[in-house]
């Protein structure tokens, strides 16, 4: 089966590399590799892309005008894709299993099967194999993402999942956690200091306030009044720290 692959990136440096070659040390090679880059990313950034694109033909790269962040980035790398089945990556992380891609199109033979998706640094096993999924990367129908109208464009980081996830159910589809899908994620979460000591305010108002906004959009009234008020109770003793795994 054709897949092309989505990435939205911005001064990633470096790490772009390991995601770049993890799919294409895939048994099944993408059709096509569309890379989104926003309009704040510099020229080393550029400069490395570019590079891969000599080397790799089926590489396209697309610069924003503005500062559309990451959801919008990726709905618009879905749009200018030509296959029905898409992969999004996050520009850290890497598909660990050569077989990544051939595991997640069985997978997604049912009917109702939106996306697959994986364990992160061989963690965050769901208690649900149907719960909202973690978008480091995931395989999916592109028919079934753009019927949702794809990631909502309010969000410019976090709870992206959260919000997708509850459209696909409502229009009776589903993701599907699949343990032997695994990616290698550079950032992940530390709980060693308070979100508001370690001074990661982005992380807070955008994890917050999109949060809330899906409460409210989606909860009758009183529901949405305890998962607010439980989720600002948890938020705070998190910190979120950028790690590079050996």
């Amino acid at each position: 089966m054709d897949y092309a692959v989505v990435m939205s990136t911005l001064n990633r440096g470096k790490l772009i590399g390991k995601t770049i070659d993890s799919v294409f040390k895939q048994s099944i090679k993408p059709k096509e590799f569309i890379i989104v880059m926003d309009a704040k990313s510099n020229i080393k950034n550029i400069d490395l892309l570019l590079q891969y694109k000599e080397k790799c033909p089926i590489l396209k790269i697309y610069y924003t005008k503005s500062n559309l962040g990451a959801m919008e980035c990726m709905n618009l790398g879905v749009n200018k894709a030509t296959t029905d089945y898409i992969l999004i990556i996050d520009d850290d992380a890497e598909l660990k299993n050569e077989d990544w891609i051939k595991l997640a199109f069985k997978k997604l033979k049912k009917k109702h099967i939106a996306l697959v998706w994986g364990t992160i640094n061989r963690g965050n096993y769901p208690k649900f194999k149907y719960e909202s999924f973690v978008a480091a990367a995931f395989l999916f129908k592109k028919w079934i993402f753009q019927k949702v109208k794809g990631f909502p464009k309010e969000f410019i980081l976090y709870d992206n999942e959260l919000d997708l996830t509850i459209r696909l159910y409502i229009d009776g589809y589903y993701p599907l956690f699949f343990e032997k899908l695994d990616v290698k994620h550079y950032v992940i979460p530390s709980k060693n200091k308070s979100l508001l000591l370690n001074k990661e305010k982005k992380y807070i108002y955008y994890d917050l306030s999109n949060r809330l906004f899906v409460y409210w959009k989606y909860y009758p009234f009183y529901i949405a009044i305890f998962l607010s008020i439980f989720h600002i109770l948890k938020i705070l003793p998190v910190s979120y720290t950028h790690l590079t795994l050996p």
